[in-house]
């Protein structure tokens, strides 16, 4: 994760702060793949984004719709984390150095990942018909 980061900051400016492009790059394990990501990210050798709509074909037309369902189950995640721990969702209360935001995300995030497994699926995994990993598996990721 990266971050926190202020809520009107634009996608690309979060983007750039992350060094994420740099890091996907480097990685073998991301060879071969693409993340789909906000029309602002453009079309990278890491990233893949919508086709515009103007002088779009069919074929491309097709590929941004099912995309698009994919990027909005994605969304759903950071839905479940509010309304799982809804502390996260007081904006007044939620500022950047008045409380430790990235933090409580963070871990919150964590928990989300390991009720997830625990009830060995979400919304997300049923939606894209794909297990969430051990714990074993799940913790090996994490730094």
């Amino acid at each position: 994760m990266f971050g926190p980061g202020q809520g009107r900051a634009h996608d690309l400016t979060l983007l750039d702060g992350s060094a994420l492009e740099d890091i996907i790059s480097r990685d073998h394990r991301f060879r071969g793949y693409l993340l789909y990501g906000d029309p602002a990210y453009g079309q990278t050798d890491v990233f893949a984004s919508p086709f515009d709509k103007v002088g779009a074909t069919s074929e491309e037309l097709v590929v941004n719709k099912s995309l698009s369902s994919v990027r909005i189950a994605v969304e759903w995640g950071f839905g479940q984390i509010i309304s799982e721990w809804a502390l996260l969702d007081f904006k007044r209360k939620m500022s950047i150095g008045n409380v430790p935001v990235g933090m409580l995300y963070e871990v919150t995030a964590i928990f989300a990942n390991c009720v997830t497994i625990a009830r060995h699926q979400n919304v997300i995994s049923s939606y894209i018909d794909v297990p969430p990993p051990t714990f074993a598996e799940y913790f090996a990721t994490l730094d």
